[in-house]
């Protein structure tokens, strides 16, 4: 809440987690920043890297100094709000306090889940709630999915009705002026 970050040292196992990444992938981008003068992340140049070994960046100052850092900060403190407000409304639908969501609310978590693709692992970090928050996602849009077809469906209904009824209108139109004409005729014969 007071926008100061929290040191949060994790094994490399569990950043191939967050990360859909093998370890190698993930050594190989750390080296780069451990490398002699470039002491940002931990343990220090020369320590040898496996799958359990701890990262943690060097100093705390680089959590204010570091800018792209911080955006990777910031973009994930988002995500995780966005997450567990999914967490949150899950929660509630299960208990029969509240609905499935709905536009635009809905869209957001949707644009979250597509551009974010979070998975278990990095949610775990925030709640363990992840099945069941992804499923009342799914079952908001199955929700809005379904509302829509109604929605379509009901226009078709009407327009089927304004057709027919414009078409009645025009039988009725042709009939009343072939009254009017025979009545005229009628009219005519008769004086």
């Amino acid at each position: 809440p007071d926008n100061r970050g929290i040191r949060r040292p994790t094994k490399i196992a569990e950043i191939c987690a967050i990360a859909g990444a093998e370890p190698r992938e993930v050594i190989e981008v750390v080296e780069y920043f451990r490398r002699p003068g470039r002491s940002f992340i931990m343990p220090p140049h020369g320590v040898k890297l496996n799958a359990e070994t701890v990262l943690d960046i060097s100093h705390e100052s680089l959590m204010r100094v570091w800018d792209r850092l911080v955006k990777w900060v910031d973009d994930d403190a988002v995500s995780a709000q966005m997450y567990l407000r999914l967490v949150g409304s899950a929660d509630l639908y299960a208990k029969e306090q509240a609905g499935l969501w709905r536009d635009p609310e809905l869209q957001q978590a949707v644009n979250w889940r597509d551009t974010h693709k979070p998975n278990e692992a990095w949610a775990n970090r925030y709640s363990p709630s992840f099945g069941p928050s992804l499923q009342f996602l799914t079952d908001s849009i199955k929700q809005r999915e379904q509302e829509q077809i109604e929605k379509r469906r009901r226009r078709r209904l009407v327009n089927a009705f304004i057709v027919a009824f414009l078409a009645f209108a025009g039988v009725l139109t042709v009939w009343a002026l072939t009254e009017r004409s025979s009545a005229t005729r009628n009219a005519s014969t008769a004086e």
